[in-house]
């Protein structure tokens, strides 16, 4: 799918992926994780950005139909629809209010599951909000009580350290 769109800025989505996946590993040891769960978010980090080759501004309401259209192999109709809503994750309140849209089809945990699963991806995001990659690895720490995230980068992340700070507190509440 994210081939047959040339907008889509592939080295970030791929870079979003990776620290997705990263910071879902660093999680997933006291949280109730799986495989397919990862599997969800990588689609839905590889995708995010798909619907800005319908509208850059109003992307986040095209990515969702645009995943939820497409036929992705080896995931079920309802894991489709729960990779779009990972992929368009801005609030939890909002999540909520998507998820009753699809209340024949989601079950009650996948409303939690898309929520810690978004609260990842956008924090994933948020380490490349200028797509351009200043940070190029990411040490992650973590105990019972914190997560302390190293960043090695390449030159100064302004807006990502910005967007990072933003987010830190909406994180926090979610996991």
């Amino acid at each position: 799918v994210l081939t047959l769109h040339s907008n889509a800025a592939v080295k970030h989505v791929r870079h979003v992926d990776a620290f997705a996946k990263q910071l879902y590993d660093a999680l997933a040891k006291t949280s109730e994780a799986d495989t397919r769960s990862r599997l969800l978010l990588h689609t839905a980090a590889l995708l995010h950005r798909i619907g800005v080759s319908v509208h850059f501004y109003q992307y986040l309401k095209h990515t969702e139909y645009m995943i939820q259209e497409a036929h992705i192999d080896g995931l079920s109709h309802r894991e489709i629809v729960i990779a779009s809503l990972i992929a368009t994750f801005k609030t939890k309140n909002r999540t909520g209010q998507q998820v009753l849209a699809y209340k024949d089809l989601l079950l009650e945990s996948d409303a939690e599951l898309i929520v810690k699963l978004g609260a990842i991806l956008k924090l994933a995001i948020a380490m490349d909000t200028s797509e351009i990659q200043p940070i190029q690895e990411l040490s992650i720490q973590r105990d019972e009580k914190s997560m302390n995230l190293k960043l090695l980068c390449v030159h100064s992340p302004h807006l990502e350290l910005k967007e990072l700070s933003a987010y830190t507190k909406e994180f926090e509440k979610i996991w």
